[in-house]
């Protein structure tokens, strides 16, 4: 005689689970609104931190191959802890405090000049160095190049008082915290959580009924 093997229904009743998830929308709902009431509360307690950014614009006649070492310069000269980007030639300041916007073009123009004197006094020092170079070297196509460069920039910036580089209007933004990002997920998680539950109870109830 066989024994009766118990039966399993392995099937998910997709309509049984979404009357199992709409008879528990109060937790549900109950979760969403504390987890994003928590994303908001984090939100509030935490201090806002903003980002300047300023887009600079290295002059080509100053030294077209240089950007990225006139734009540390002037990032070294400043009086603001500003970060520097070579390749989208930004120059950024993150800040809890906010200073006027006039402010922070002055203290790049401010950073520009000094940081021109600084190059002048490099080239010039360096033309020197050549001068001392023995006749046969003078010659050379590599040594001609740094001294056309050289004579090119003094001449350009020494004699017209001209920029290194010129700035646009600053661009102020929130870096932290991302109000809505920390909204979105908070939702969402407190939904998930929530969804969670009510499964997890149901489950644990059919399990004691069949016992």
């Amino acid at each position: 005689m066989n024994n009766p093997q118990p039966q399993y229904d392995d099937e998910i009743d997709l309509f049984e689970l979404m009357q199992t998830i709409w008879e528990g929308k109060a937790w549900v709902i109950l979760l969403t609104v504390i987890s994003t009431g928590l994303g908001g509360l984090y939100i509030a307690v935490t201090p806002t931190v903003y980002e300047i950014s300023i887009s600079a614009r290295v002059h080509a006649d100053a030294d077209a191959d240089a950007d990225a070492k006139i734009l540390q310069l002037i990032q070294q000269n400043s009086d603001l802890p500003w970060t520097s980007n070579s390749k989208t030639k930004t120059l950024t300041v993150e800040t809890k405090t906010p200073l006027e916007p006039e402010k922070y073009t002055t203290d790049l123009e401010s950073a520009s000049e000094r940081a021109k004197a600084t190059l002048l006094q490099s080239y010039e020092d360096e033309l020197k160095q050549i001068s001392k170079l023995a006749p046969s070297l003078l010659g050379t196509e590599a040594v001609a190049a740094t001294v056309l460069r050289n004579q090119r920039f003094i001449n350009s910036f020494k004699t017209r008082e001209g920029q290194i580089a010129s700035f646009s209007f600053p661009v102020e933004s929130v870096k932290s915290p991302k109000t809505k990002l920390v909204l979105a997920l908070t939702f969402v998680l407190g939904g998930m959580l929530g969804v969670l539950g009510v499964l997890v109870k149901s489950a644990y109830q059919n399990r004691a009924k069949r016992a």
